[in-house]
């Protein structure tokens, strides 16, 4: 990464699964739907609810991205982590904001 970070600015854009949110609670109304296309209070298109076990998985998935976010952003990487429908906004501002302070 050093080696990368030396001659390039660099920038890692990621996308939000709003499924791990929707999972853990992590929505602004607490809904527990489990992933996309669930049906409302369950997963995978029945009715039961999320069990403990897609909870956890969904809550260690979000912890090592915010992890890896960490590690990258303190090796000099500018993360992005946008959800799916602000990803392109956020990217053209993040490079117009870069490009304006004279860092491109």
């Amino acid at each position: 990464m050093t080696a990368l970070g030396a001659k390039h600015r660099v920038l890692l854009a990621s996308v939000q699964d709003p499924a791990l949110d929707r999972t853990t609670g992590d929505t602004p109304h607490g809904d527990r739907t489990g992933p996309a296309g669930s049906a409302p209070g369950g997963v995978g298109g029945d009715d039961r609810p999320v069990d403990a076990y897609e909870v956890a998985a969904a809550e260690y998935a979000l912890a090592r991205r915010r992890r890896t976010a960490e590690v990258l952003s303190g090796l000099g990487v500018i993360v992005l982590d946008s959800p799916p429908d602000k990803l392109p906004r956020d990217l053209c501002d993040t490079y117009l904001d870069l490009k304006a302070r004279g860092l491109l």
